[in-house]
């Protein structure tokens, strides 16, 4: 029997240990205002089946979770960087529990008191983060407000006004973000669907208006009108040459006129305009050297020389959704041609069309 009674003493000692906090309570921590001790009494409080049922535990952990949060000493704000959420959390609990405990002793001195005081603190987490454009932090801030209010039957107007104001801003948002994304893709299409200024099926006159370079000459051939001008393409003199079918911009042409001593110069310069526009529209569907004689094919130094005297022909291609792109390096009886054509894709059947309209005239 004796036996017996020291087993159930020690039972009981054991059980009295694993509820003990600390030697001095969760209670005389808060009061003192020591967070960390407070805090790891409490936390140990809220694990133990013991005490985790009463609703003064889950109230003392909302006044202690609210005191870190608005403690100004940064070692005990480190303590848990989610405090204020935790205090409500805490608080609901307690009240869940019973709605009634409070602790004269204590501020906030009951859960309820202290829910008012997390809802004005999340208010102000919510105007922080609309000033700082944090639009749906601050709708989740200021909901949190709402709520308490709500629960206790309090009309919010300001949560519920400010709640408006950050929908409304990433309502505007979202809408010059569509603008934005939308711009950039008319202006990419736009820009992947022109040439120089103008735009296919601009009529002759819309492309006299805004090409800058000095008309040489202007007239029809075979089915179609022609415009030509001196002009700058690719930072580098040209003659170009704009193509109309029943009025309708659908292709330009265009030949560098400049002169390099070096022959393999007009290579560089072929090189560098394929770059540009690779820049612009990407890799080329086609890149080629064309040999049609391999005589200088392993002395690179005479390429130039290759290129004038026929044998070696560059090409390169692009393509985007409206046009096709071509750049030719040919020459000829030492004559060396460096050359660019740029093709709409919409009006090509316009063409074809004009073609076989003057082909018909001819018999």
């Amino acid at each position: 029997m004796k036996k017996l009674s020291i087993v159930i003493l020690s039972i009981i000692l054991s059980f009295c240990a694993s509820a003990q906090i600390d030697p001095i309570s969760v209670y005389q921590y808060l009061r003192r205002g020591e967070l960390e001790k407070a805090k790891v009494g409490i936390d140990k409080t809220c694990s133990n089946e013991a005490t985790n049922g009463q609703a003064k535990t889950w109230f003392y952990r909302g006044n202690i979770y609210l005191s870190i949060y608005l403690s100004d000493n940064p070692e005990y704000k480190k303590l848990d960087t989610n405090a204020l959420q935790i205090a409500h959390d805490s608080y609901q609990r307690a009240i869940q529990i019973d709605s009634e405990v409070s602790n004269s002793y204590l501020a906030p001195p009951s859960p309820v008191i202290g829910l008012f005081v997390v809802g004005e603190q999340f208010y102000n987490k919510g105007v922080d983060k609309y000033k700082n454009k944090q639009y749906l932090d601050a709708i989740r801030s200021f909901g949190v407000t709402q709520n308490i209010n709500t629960q206790f039957g309090r009309k919010d107007t300001n949560a519920s006004y400010n709640i408006l104001l950050c929908k409304k801003q990433l309502e505007k948002n979202m809408s010059n973000s569509i603008l934005v994304e939308n711009n950039s893709i008319v202006n990419n299409n736009a820009s992947n669907c022109a040439f120089r200024n103008v735009t296919w099926g601009d009529n002759s006159s819309e492309v006299q208006s805004k090409e800058e370079g000095a008309m040489i000459v202007e007239g029809d051939g075979t089915g179609f009108h022609l415009i030509s001008y001196n002009a700058r393409v690719f930072n580098l003199d040209a003659i170009l040459l704009y193509v109309f079918a029943k009025d309708s911009l659908t292709r330009a042409r265009g030949s560098i006129c400049e002169s390099f001593g070096n022959k393999n110069n007009y290579i560089v310069e072929y090189s560098n305009i394929k770059d540009k526009l690779i820049e612009k529209y990407g890799k080329p569907i086609s890149d080629e050297q064309r040999w049609k004689d391999d005589y200088y094919k392993d002395n690179p130094d005479n390429y130039g020389m290759a290129v004038s005297a026929g044998l070696l022909e560059y090409y390169s291609e692009f393509e985007t959704d409206c046009m096709k792109i071509i750049i030719v390096l040919s020459g000829e009886n030492s004559d060396i041609n460096l050359s660019f054509e740029y093709i709409s894709k919409k009006y090509s059947a316009l063409e074809n069309k004009v073609k076989r309209e003057a082909e018909q005239n001819d018999y």
